[in-house]
């Protein structure tokens, strides 16, 4: 039985290949320094104390299973590389001459290989699924935020973009291990019919096993923070350009400015709740949801919307300011204009009386409103130099006015004597040329001459003139003592000269334009002039001087 036991240990040394001592060293190797190794090392990533960001999960993952592929490279496959060279040297590999049995051991080998790639490959693909699936204990979640894109709210990543990068690492494991070299190819350099990479066989459904269940735990796992986009309903006036538009349409119209401070509490108000109504990060299962900054994209919105308001309102109490200003300047002017004659004096009396007992008041109201203005501006906005300066001028003028109504007092008080002397000056000047005109009329008296007719009717015509201008002066001298409160001068001396004038200017327009007619009808051709109309005028002229004759 020795004989035959010997001859059968040997044919077992020389054909069943996984007895080989090399094979068992594959193997405690494997099991020693590569059987915890993973494709992506999920145990770095459940000690995130934060959720997850996908972009740099992705990135680290691909780092992973790059780094392990390079592991297998420069660890697992020199190692089990030295293993042969060393035993070769024991003989423990069949010899070159005998190919068959070198393809066959070689074969096994490459098995062995196969199997644990496989087995890293399964293992890693559980694990790494066994990762995303445990939301909450080992997966500590991933990070998604909720933006304002186009009016719109949007999540990012989205989705899909989700389920495109965590699925992709299947695809990355899966090809991490399919292109390893095979051991002989390393080996030997002349090798013939040797397929030169090991195939490991990972079974698609297993792996689409794993893929199904992630990808229903992300669309389960997406309805949450679906939903709660529900938490800005009262505020998708904000995103979605509602709120822009009824500010446009409003600064379109003309409103109160108690309609304005509403519309300016509003948006201020929203300012405020909006960061303590609504939470800035929220977890639901397996994605932390980070509102900041649709919510400040909100904040900034309203406080824009504020903005334009207080803007307008600026720009409103800055106009009615500078009106204002104006308005006192225009009112001091006119106050402080010194008065050309009664008339312009009386002018101002009555003007400053309005001025002084309702102007003043009615301008103090708009003072008020301005003050109204700049106190609840003075919440929202700082108020400018330029704002300052002309705020200061306007305010000014209302302690100024005071001293402006005197200062007219003085000035009315100083021209009213000033023109009430000048009119009687003016009334005892013209008593005088009603003297004057007296004597020149009463000289006529002492006129003879026929050839001077012309004359005597020029100086007529001239102090019937100068009596016509002694009316005008009459009438604004009675209306002047009207505004002084005097009682009315008369000039009977006027009519009485008017009428002692009246029948020589008469005498000399009839004799005047007898003479020119005369001369007329006798140098001009016989038959020029109708005789019965020479005679009818004629008559007239005699008819007229004889009248005059008689008075």
């Amino acid at each position: 039985w020795r004989t035959a036991y010997d001859v059968s240990r040997k044919k077992i040394l020389r054909n069943l290949h996984t007895v080989n001592p090399l094979l068992a060293q594959i193997l405690d190797l494997w099991h020693k320094h590569f059987s915890t190794l993973r494709l992506v090392d999920v145990k770095t990533l459940a000690t995130s104390d934060a959720a997850l960001e996908l972009i740099p999960f992705g990135k680290q993952a691909t780092a992973h299973i790059e780094y392990a592929k390079k592991h297998l490279v420069s660890e697992w496959l020199p190692s089990i590389q030295a293993i042969f060279v060393q035993g070769s040297k024991k003989k423990q590999i069949p010899p070159d001459h005998l190919k068959r049995r070198l393809k066959r051991f070689y074969d096994c080998v490459a098995a062995i290989m196969t199997f644990q790639l496989q087995s890293l490959c399964l293992n890693s693909i559980l694990d790494y699924t066994h990762f995303i699936l445990d939301i909450g204990m080992s997966n500590p979640g991933f990070g998604i935020s909720i933006l304002q894109r186009n009016k719109i709210i949007q999540f990012e990543p989205s989705f899909t973009k989700f389920r495109e990068v965590i699925l992709r690492v299947y695809d990355e494991m899966i090809e991490a291990v399919s292109n390893l070299p095979r051991l002989e190819t390393k080996l030997y350099i002349d090798l013939e019919d040797t397929p030169h990479e090991l195939r490991p066989v990972i079974l698609d459904e297993i792996v689409n096993k794993c893929r199904l269940e992630v990808e229903e735990t992300l669309h389960e796992q997406r309805i949450g923070p679906e939903l709660r986009v529900q938490d800005f309903d009262d505020y998708i006036h904000l995103i979605n350009g509602d709120a822009q538009e009824a500010v446009d349409k409003f600064l379109a119209q003309d409103h109160t400015f108690e309609e304005y401070k509403e519309k300016v509490a509003l948006y201020d108000g929203l300012i405020k709740e909006i960061p303590v109504e609504l939470a800035h990060v929220v977890t639901m299962g397996l994605f932390e949801m980070h509102r900041e900054e649709l919510i400040g994209t909100m904040v900034t919105q309203a406080r824009n919307l504020r903005d334009q308001l207080i803007a307008r309102l600026t720009r409103d109490y800055q106009n009615l300011c500078k009106q204002l200003g104006e308005d006192y300047q225009m009112i001091a002017d006119k106050a402080l204009a010194l008065p050309g004659n009664t008339a312009e004096l009386m002018q101002l009396i009555d003007y400053v009386r309005v001025v002084e007992f309702q102007t003043v008041f009615e301008m103090e109201d708009r003072l008020k409103e301005v003050m109204g203005y700049i106190i609840f501006l003075s919440d929202y906005t700082t108020i400018t130099a330029i704002e300052m300066k002309q705020n200061s001028l306007t305010f000014q003028w209302y302690n100024k006015m005071a001293g402006v109504l005197e200062e007219n007092r003085r000035i009315v008080e100083q021209k009213t004597l000033e023109y009430q002397q000048s009119l009687k000056e003016r009334i005892e000047k013209f008593k005088d040329d009603l003297d004057q005109y007296m004597r020149q009329v009463e000289e006529l008296q002492t006129y003879g001459d026929v050839n001077e007719l012309q004359r005597y009717q020029k100086k007529a015509h001239m102090l019937d003139g100068k009596l016509d201008q002694a009316m005008a002066r009459i009438d604004q001298f009675n209306e002047e003592e009207k505004a002084y409160k005097w009682e009315e001068s008369f000039f009977p001396m006027r009519k009485q000269i008017a009428d002692k004038l009246a029948p020589y200017k008469r005498l000399y327009d009839n004799a005047v334009e007898f003479m020119e007619k005369f001369t007329l009808w006798t140098t001009s051709r016989v038959g020029s002039y109708d005789p019965e109309e020479i005679d009818q005028e004629t008559q007239t002229f005699f008819r007229n001087i004889y009248k005059l004759e008689k008075q």
